[in-house]
């Protein structure tokens, strides 16, 4: 264990609404850096467990003691799903939907048609974060 410095996340209610996004950006980058790129995912994602580190803008993952680890199977429809909702890609998300078994095999067109919607919706945040590393894209 190593000391880190920086103040904890839920004090940032006090930041200035610049530093208060920078920061979520980059809890979204480390969300889908421990996906994509590692596998392995942090499940204890409560604010005692982050710093943000003002003088260098990073944010600290304090406890990495609780994980899940995903297979590479997993991780790479999703990394489809989203690339293609980043691109508004509804043939996309469709195809990376199927190939994680959400779609049925006997689902009705208004039903895809309310679900493509529903990722489509979902995924607006992610638009500005076009820069996200997502790992390996195949």
């Amino acid at each position: 264990m190593s000391y880190m410095a920086g103040e904890p996340i839920e004090q940032l209610d006090r930041a200035s609404e610049a530093v208060r996004q920078r920061v979520v950006s980059r809890l979204f980058q480390l969300l889908f850096e421990e996906v994509f790129m590692f596998g392995e995912v942090q499940t204890d994602p409560n604010f005692a467990n982050y710093l943000y580190q003002p003088d260098t803008g990073r944010v600290v993952l304090l406890d990495f003691g609780a994980t899940r680890q995903y297979a590479p199977t997993f991780t790479d429809g999703y990394r489809k799903l989203f690339l293609a909702a980043i691109k508004k890609d509804n043939a996309g998300i469709e195809a990376a939907l199927t190939q994680i078994g959400f779609f049925a095999e006997h689902i009705l067109p208004e039903q895809k048609a309310s679900v493509l919607e529903l990722v489509n919706t979902a995924c607006e945040p992610l638009l500005p974060m076009r820069h996200l590393r997502l790992g390996k894209q195949t």
